[in-house]
């Protein structure tokens, strides 16, 4: 695996998010009772999630979180 991959910032918000988001799905996390509230904390860890997988940190002329 390419290093700049590992180094990327993107990635690791993305993997966090996802392990956020299965700890919340399988329940080991609690959430609020505020449906409103998980539904916004859970559409942002989505988000997160996406950002990481579509970003890619190989291409040279690449912006965003590319070291």
């Amino acid at each position: 695996m390419n290093k700049k991959r590992l180094r990327n910032y993107g990635l690791w918000a993305a993997v966090g998010a996802l392990v956020i988001d299965v700890g919340i799905y399988a329940g080991f996390i609690p959430m609020s009772e505020s449906e409103a509230l998980n539904r916004f904390v859970i559409s942002g860890l989505n988000v997160l999630v996406l950002a990481g997988i579509v970003s890619n940190p190989t291409k040279p002329d690449g912006k965003g979180f590319n070291l």
